[in-house]
């Protein structure tokens, strides 16, 4: 114990006198010193060189706010978003158009990280750096005109920055610039140019490069669907690894029923919490895909997915609960996936969700309404047999039973074209909307 507080005094007089000694050098000195610190991943004691330097009244208002951004930055690698957003702020009131402090600033309104999330003012922010010349902010404010964030979509302009970016050597530019050259950010588009865009950055060692040109080359866009050039691409990408392209690759593996590669993938993506790896892994453990068949951890894998906001996982569960006996108990937590699925705006999660609120035997769980307002919805994304079965059904849970009749003859029509199969289940819930009836499952 006397050891013990020995040591606790004597580094006391030692970081007394350090800071002592810290505070008599002058505030160039300081900031080197900060600097230092910084270089070495030392942020807090960067921070206590910079406290007696934004405070020194000998320095102008550019001098001071230099220092302001250092000790913000300090701020901010330790995670203190909030004191790095404050001191940010005394920069730019010192000096409004450093465009380095403006790019910082704007990536906490971009990110809502310290502040209130801001989409417009990150893009005002950003868009005054990038015409100071700071290039992470042209390669933001090219992003934003893309996808919207912030502004108004404009694709030229975008590519505009984009470009500039792309000069300045930022890869993830050349990535943007590539996906502005597609669909339905370009129409018509332009493959030929992307794909060239895509190639470039994927040698400058951009990984999401890859990923693009995999799924441009299984979605058909550069000439017939090519799954052999999609497979290099993806595996490429998941060597270096990308848990998108190991969970793309695993999928057509277990397409060409590959099922050891395919769960080697998965696992690999899996294991960085990736959502869409546990809807292939449960699948192979559903069906006993190069495993035995295993219901109950094809479930838990699924739950997994679930909980990360995977939308096949969550039509999966809810699938699961309706195979399993009718109980209200399994009904309301199919109903609980069904929702999350419809968050997403997935159109099976929709036309579920409504099937089950118009049609479920369990009084308490019914909702015509909001049934209607589902399968409304699910039409309205994919007009189908099964989706205007659907909406017959909800139709007629409100008592709007000629409205149920007509749309049940929709699906009927549809049917003989897309889905005969159900045609006789169809004509069924038909004659049950003609006698006034709803139709329970």
């Amino acid at each position: 114990m006397q050891e013990h507080r020995a040591s606790a005094a004597l580094i006391g007089i030692l970081l007394f006198f350090s800071a002592s000694f810290a505070h008599a050098l002058e505030p160039s000195g300081l900031v080197q010193h900060a600097l230092e610190q910084l270089q070495a991943k030392r942020y807090s004691l960067a921070r206590s060189y910079l406290d007696p330097v934004v405070v020194d009244p000998r320095l102008n208002g550019v001098q001071r706010a230099r220092a302001y951004y250092f000790r913000g930055f300090a701020f901010f690698a330790d995670g203190l978003y909030v004191s790095a957003a404050q001191d940010y702020s005394q920069a730019l009131e010192l000096d409004p158009d450093n465009a380095t402090v403006l790019a910082e600033m704007g990536r906490l309104y971009a990110d809502g990280i310290g502040v209130e999330k801001d989409p417009a003012k990150a893009f005002s922010m950003f868009q005054k750096a990038a015409r100071s010349g700071n290039d992470m902010a042209r390669l933001y404010v090219g992003y934003a005109l893309l996808t919207g964030a912030g502004t108004t979509v404009d694709v030229d302009k975008a590519r505009y920055w984009l470009r500039e970016a792309a000069n300045a050597g930022h890869v993830d530019a050349l990535v943007q610039l590539a996906r502005s050259y597609r669909k339905p950010l370009a129409d018509p588009p332009d493959l030929a140019q992307a794909e060239a865009l895509y190639k470039e950055a994927a040698e400058k060692g951009s990984i999401e490069a890859l990923v693009s040109l995999g799924y441009m080359c299984v979605d058909s866009e550069l000439g017939d669907r090519d799954v052999g050039r999609a497979t290099e691409y993806f595996r490429q990408a998941a060597e270096l690894g990308s848990p998108v392209a190991q969970t793309a690759l695993g999928f057509l593996y277990l397409a060409d029923q590959r099922y050891a590669a395919a769960r080697k993938w998965f696992e690999r993506a899996a294991a960085t919490n990736y959502a869409e790896a546990f809807a292939g892994l449960g699948r192979i453990y559903q069906h006993g895909l190069g495993v035995t068949a295993n219901r109950s951890r094809a479930f838990q894998t699924y739950s997994q997915g679930a909980a990360l906001g995977d939308v096949e996982s969550q039509l999966m569960l809810a699938s699961m609960q309706l195979e399993a006996p009718t109980t209200q108990a399994n009904t309301e937590a199919a109903l609980h996936w069904l929702r999350l699925a419809a968050e997403h705006d997935h159109p099976q999660g929709h036309n579920g969700l409504a099937w089950l609120l118009a049609t479920t035997r369990f009084d308490g769980l019914r909702d015509g309404e909001a049934a209607l307002v589902e399968a409304l919805r699910a039409t309205a994304i994919v007009r189908s047999a099964n989706t205007l079965d659907t909406l017959a059904a909800a139709y007629a849970e409100t008592g709007d039973f000629d409205k149920a009749v007509a749309t049940q003859r929709d699906a009927l029509a549809m049917a003989d074209t897309d889905d005969a199969g159900h045609r006789p289940e169809f004509e069924r819930h038909l004659q049950s909307f003609q006698q006034h009836k709803p139709w329970r499952e």
